[in-house]
This record gives structure tokens, C-alpha cells and sequence, in this order.
């Protein structure tokens, strides 16, 4: 379907009837006046107000959740004077009691002053007081006010099913791409306003949002960032739709049918069945939001234990300086590459600047290692066999480790760490795919080859390594080497002193012969590292790490200066370095 016929058509449906609602589906109202509650404001909103204690206004006990809360005052220290407040959750026991809320944005001007006009006429609460409006005083008002209708009525609760056969749910939620719903029962009924339990069918069966209706029921599409996950190609003709907004994401911990049939106020919850939209209770709702918030409250982010840059720089040898000058690198470009010969600790350097970025953060880092047969399918997203419910095999789009990874990066928040150990010995250009664009334009969401849409999460960094001694490696593309930042490591002497001065080894007479052999060697890609030297009992091991390791190295460094091969051998250097 084209683009200009997708989304909301706003053609002759004509405005909706205010037809006058049951009086048991009202709110109730509530005239509180500024002696009452102290706010507090957050980004010039009030999230909650701290009512007085419950001992002297025991009417505040029977606030709801879904009361208005109409704040006549008469200034306070926040100058918040007038004000239409929702309450979002009912007040619990406590000194004070504390009730939280939401700031109406869409109520009519005219309704404060004639809520407070038509209290003013009925009674003179007592000073401050809490005063439940009368139901006729709301009649009268809505009667004046028609407009307002909408707003005294007491929110419904829904269910909206899918099946994940046809629909993908879970990412369409995790993506924020959830917009609007079908329709197909209780047209009339779904108003603006309303709460809905987001519902997959299947064997992962559960509750994966909760949201709320945003709209009026109307004729029209889905809109164009909905598409991609429908399974199935959907009706050429309008339907009826509504849309919604997530108010709680809960595709990382689901509130599963097994929870839901062991609950008793959730056994009845109508879901599972041939449909769409099922009416729900307040009573079930909030119990799945009460369980939701449990389990948020219970899978509290793991803090990353602390290793600051000191730590770092003592374990690596690297001065604050040079490794601030790192930091601001991978801030800046969002990924790094270590590049120098073997034994210049490359994976370890990276390890350990993963751990000093996620340092005490509620990210994480992880390491995953390219090699030549390593492919886009294993790294961004590519067809794999299954197993189908009914016992048959089938092939699915699965996500690879980097696809993975941002996920988890994304419900995190935090600073995300991604070591790519030797790097340059994969085809990059194959493995990494469109990532060539998101690696330069964080932000941007692209298309997949395969399906799906993607973009790098802002908290992600990658670390790469890359052995520059590596002949049988070809060098990095120009447009893959701009979307990184290069650091060349060399050979840290002083690393291996503070390794083996507290061990009590000697290697005062290794290191000049170190520094003898790379200049010789003359090209800083093949240095001769210290890495092969980084061992408990030195003294032990050094002739078995010359004779089978270093001698090695050198022959295929030096392959055509077998002279200075042969006096660099153990026999020629031992002399030199034992005692």
C-alpha cells in the first residue's frame, strides 16, 4: 500500500456523539486546597503530592486511582495556583500519605474556573480541606460544559491481543514502532483515555506492555514504521483503528500466562481466545501493574564494581595522561582500534578499558572474536534453522551477537562495551554490512537486508585489536578506517618491571636486550613484545620462551637476515641475560 494512504483517515467519520455516561462510570473530583499537600515538581511537572497526615482528613483514604484532583490555592512556594491533577496511583497509609499523579495538558480552560465556581455555590469546604464534588455538581458542569464529558469519565481497561504468528510484538514495543491497533470489537466503547494490557498469544504467552488509548476509535492504516512487523501482508481497505501509547515496556520481563492463570484476581482475565479486543477489569489491571513494577523493582540494573583510571593505568603501565587522551577518543568517534605487533597486550588493554568505561554504570562489556570464516549472519542478523511448534523444521531470521548485544545495551541505558578481538582478520565489509552507516550517524535507523529496522544504541562503544604483523591480513578499507579512531601500542618496558618487581624477578638485563633486538628489527609493526616475558617464574621459563617462541618470531620477522637471526639465538643472548 502506498505511503499516502497509510495512517489515520480523517475523512467521514464525522464527530463522535457525547452520548451521557452511566454515573458509576464517572470519576470522582476532588476540590483540595493549598494547605493540604506540598508539591513537588520535576522538569515543571508535578509528579506526586505528600498529603497532610491521614489522621486529620480521613476523606483522603477513599482517593482513587483515575480521581481528578482539582488544586485550588492560593499560591505556594512553587506558585502552582490552579491546577486539573490524575491521579495515577491511590494514596497509600503512611505519615503523610502520598498520592501520585499526572498534570492534565488537554482540559479546557473554562473547566477549573467552573469546577471552582460550582463548589463555591454548593459548600464552603472547611480550610484546608479535602472536598469530594458532588455527583450533580459534575452533571451540572458536563451539561454546561459538553465538551468535558470525555473528562469525567472513569478510564476503561482493555485487552489487546496478537498472535506472533502474524504480528511481532516484542520488537515493535522494544523499538517504541507501536503506534496504533486494530479494532474489531467494542468500537464504540474504546475512547481516548482507556488503559490496555498488551497481550502475545503462543508459547511465550503474557502480558509485554501496558499502554494507554490515545485516540478515538477511526477508519484508517497502520502507519508506515508498524509494517515491518506484520508477518502477513495486511487489508488493502481502512480499519478500524485507534492509537496508544507504551507506558510500560516489559518485553525484558513478561508477565507470563503461568503467572497470570496462578493469580486469582488475574485467572479471569479473558485472553487466549479467537480475537482482538477483550474487555479487562481495574481490579486486573492493577495487579499486572503492581506485578510489573515488582519485578522492575526486583531486577534492579547490576552496578558494575568500581576499577577507576588509576586502577587502569597501574595495571597497564600507560600514563593518565596518554589514556584520557583514549578516553576522549571513543567518545567522540564511538569506536576505537588497538593496533601493534604481537606482545604489546592489545586484548588485555582493551579488556581493561571496557571495565574502566563501564566502571560502576549499570552497562556491561562482552568480547567476541572475528576470524576468517566469521560473516554478516554471525554478527548482525541471518537465516537459521528451527524447530516449528508442530514438530517440523522451519528457518527463521535470527539476530546475530552484535544485534544482541545493542538489546540488551538498549533496556540497560548505560555505557555498553563491545571488544572485537582481532579484528582485521575477518572481511570487515561483509561482516559489519549497513553498520558501515551506523558506526558514522549514530541515530539513524536503518533498514536491514534481511528485514527489521536497526541503529547503534548512544551508550555503545567498540573496541577492536588488530596484530599489524599479520602479513596474510589485508589492509583496512579507506571508508572503514574513517569510522575508527587508530591507537598504535608498542612495547611498555616499564609494564614489565611493574609486573615482576613484586614477584622478584630480574629482568633489568632483558629489557635493553628488548630494545637492542626492535631496533634492529627498525619497523614499529613488528616490534618484539613483552607479553612472552609476563609469566610467574621467569627465570624458570626464559630459555624455554626464547628458544621456541621469541627465536620463531624472529626468523619470520627477519626472514632475510638470517645473521642477525642466528645472533639473537639462546645460545648467542644467554649469557647476557642470566646471571
Amino acid at each position: 500500500m502506498s505511503a499516502q494512504h497509510r495512517g489515520r483517515n480523517v475523512g467521514a467519520e464525522g464527530k463522535s456523539r457525547m452520548n451521557p455516561l452511566p454515573s458509576e462510570e464517572l470519576r470522582q473530583v476532588w476540590l483540595m486546597e493549598s494547605s493540604t499537600f506540598a508539591e513537588e515538581p520535576v522538569e515543571r511537572k508535578i509528579s506526586r503530592l505528600s498529603i497532610a497526615k491521614p489522621g486529620f482528613d480521613p476523606i483522603i483514604q477513599q482517593i482513587q486511582s483515575g480521581d481528578l484532583l482539582v488544586c485550588h490555592t492560593c499560591g505556594t512556594k512553587h506558585q502552582i495556583k490552579e491546577v486539573l491533577l490524575l491521579v495515577d496511583e491511590a494514596p497509600k497509609s503512611g505519615r503523610p500519605v502520598t498520592v501520585y499523579i499526572k498534570q492534565f495538558e488537554e482540559h479546557p480552560p473554562v473547566l477549573l474556573d467552573a469546577l471552582i465556581a460550582a463548589c463555591v455555590e454548593c459548600t464552603d469546604p472547611p480550610p484546608g480541606g479535602t472536598y469530594l464534588i458532588p455527583a450533580d455538581v459534575l452533571h451540572r458542569i458536563r451539561t454546561v460544559q459538553p465538551e468535558v464529558s470525555m473528562l469525567f469519565a472513569r478510564p476503561r481497561h482493555w485487552v489487546f491481543q496478537c498472535n506472533p504468528r502474524f504480528y511481532d510484538l516484542k520488537q515493535a514495543v522494544r523499538r517504541n514502532h507501536l503506534k496504533t491497533w486494530k479494532v474489531t470489537a467494542h468500537k464504540q466503547r474504546i475512547k481516548k483515555g482507556d488503559k490496555v494490557i498488551l497481550w502475545m498469544t503462543g508459547s511465550e504467552a503474557g502480558c509485554y506492555a501496558l499502554a494507554t488509548v490515545q485516540s478515538e476509535v477511526f477508519k484508517g492504516w497502520e502507519e508506515m514504521v508498524e509494517a515491518e512487523y506484520f508477518h502477513v501482508d495486511d487489508s488493502p481497505e481502512a480499519q478500524d483503528r485507534c492509537e496508544i501509547e507504551i507506558d510500560l515496556d516489559l518485553t525484558a520481563t513478561p508477565i507470563l500466562r503461568k503467572t497470570t492463570e496462578a493469580d486469582p484476581v488475574l485467572a479471569g482475565l479473558k485472553v487466549g481466545m479467537q480475537g482482538t479486543n477483550f474487555q479487562a477489569t481495574l481490579a486486573q489491571y492493577q495487579q499486572l501493574l503492581r506485578l510489573a513494577l515488582s519485578e522492575r523493582r526486583g531486577m534492579k540494573a547490576k552496578v558494575a564494581p568500581r576499577y577507576s583510571l588509576a586502577d587502569f593505568c597501574a595495571d597497564t603501565g600507560y600514563a593518565e595522561e596518554e589514556v584520557k587522551h583514549w578516553l576522549r577518543a571513543i567518545h567522540r568517534k564511538g569506536q576505537v582500534i588497538f593496533g601493534g605487533p604481537p606482545g604489546t597486550g592489545k586484548t588485555y588493554v582493551a579488556e581493561r578499558l571496557a571495565r574502566l568505561l563501564t566502571s560502576e554504570g549499570n552497562g556491561f562489556y562482552e568480547m567476541v572474536q572475528f576470524h576468517p570464516n566469521y560473516a554478516y549472519e554471525d554478527f548482525i542478523q541471518g537465516i537459521r534453522p528451527a524447530v516449528a511448534e508442530d514438530g517440523k523444521q522451519k528457518v527463521e531470521l535470527v539476530p546475530g551477537r552484535f544485534l544482541e548485544f545493542c538489546e540488551r545495551a538498549r533496556r540497560c541505558g548505560g555505557t555498553c562495551v563491545m571488544v572485537i578481538d582481532e579484528i582485521n582478520r575477518a572481511h570487515l565489509p561483509r561482516v559489519l554490512g549497513e553498520l558501515m552507516l551506523t558506526l558514522e550517524y549514530r541515530e539513524t535507523e536503518i533498514p536491514l537486508a534481511g528485514g527489521n529496522r536497526f541503529s547503534i544504541p548512544k551508550g555503545v562503544r567498540l573496541i577492536g585489536t588488530m596484530n599489524t604483523a599479520d602479513r596474510s591480513i589485508a589492509l583496512l578499507d579507506v571508508a572503514l578506517r574513517r569510522r575508527f579512531a587508530f591507537i598504535r601500542l608498542s612495547p611498555q618496558y616499564e609494564q614489565l618491571r611493574q609486573f615482576h618487581h613484586p614477584r622478584g624477578n630480574e629482568v633489568e638485563r632483558l629489557i635493553p636486550l628488548l630494545q637492542e633486538i626492535n631496533e634492529r628489527v627498525g619497523e614499529p609493526s613488528f616490534a618484539l613484545g613483552i607479553s612472552y616475558f609476563m609469566v610467574e617464574n621467569l627465570a624458570e621459563e626464559l630459555e624455554e620462551i626464547w628458544r621456541w617462541e621469541v627465536e620463531p618470531y624472529l626468523e619470520d620477522v627477519l626472514f632475510d637476515q638470517p645473521d642477525t637471526v642466528a645472533s639473537y639465538s639462546w645460545e648467542r643472548v644467554k649469557g647476557r641475560l642470566l646471571p
